[in-house]
């Protein structure tokens, strides 16, 4: 089994004939959305717990 490239050049990769554009900004959009899946509940959650400990250092009435 011998292993082929489907491109002439890495240029001619990254245009995939026009199409490279496209291609590579929905992989761009596929990471930046995993990226805020992952990130977004830590930070709600650090904020979450912050202001549980604000509140309990508040005197209570």
């Amino acid at each position: 089994m011998e292993l082929s490239l489907q491109f002439d050049s890495w240029q001619a990769f990254f245009t995939m004939q026009g199409h490279g554009v496209y291609v590579f900004a929905c992989y761009a959009i596929t990471v930046a959305s995993f990226a805020l899946l992952i990130s977004l509940p830590r930070w709600g959650r650090k904020r979450l717990i912050k202001s549980i400990r604000a509140g309990a250092r508040r005197p209570q009435h």
